[in-house]
């Protein structure tokens, strides 16, 4: 009899399969979860890179407009080599709210475009400029 039940119990010692495979099903989840976390990480912080370089092009076009002596002639369009094209555009703007004073006031609006993946991004930068009348 005694020997019986030392037979049980080194029978039900160890793990069956089944519950070896279902706790490596779990640990592969975890790890897939784990791993679309780290890739969502990683495609936003590209994202944002691309975002933060649209930016300081876009000020670096509307600086250059801005200082421009012939403004508001001036207007800028053009091409990067790595990939990035930008627009601006000058108009007149609250002439109804200067129209009294010895100033004008001109809307610069500097617009960067780039492409990521198939879709077309782009990042708009808009200022305000007074200058005086020129009588």
């Amino acid at each position: 009899m005694k020997m019986r039940t030392a037979i049980n119990k080194a029978a039900q010692s160890g793990f069956t399969l089944l519950e070896i495979l279902v706790a490596l099903s779990l640990i592969g989840m975890a790890l897939a979860l784990v791993f679309q976390l780290f890739g969502a990480n990683s495609r936003s912080i590209g994202a944002s890179r691309s975002y933060v370089d649209a930016a300081a092009r876009a000020e670096a076009v509307m600086r250059s407009i801005l200082e421009d002596e012939s403004f508001p002639n001036a207007t800028l369009s053009g091409t990067t080599d790595d990939g990035y094209r930008f627009e601006a555009t000058i108009a007149k703007g609250y002439e109804e709210r200067v129209q009294a004073l010895n100033v004008d006031l001109y809307i610069v609006k500097a617009t960067v475009y780039w492409r990521d993946g198939t879709k077309e991004r782009s990042l708009s930068l808009q200022t305000l400029k007074l200058t005086e009348k020129k009588l």
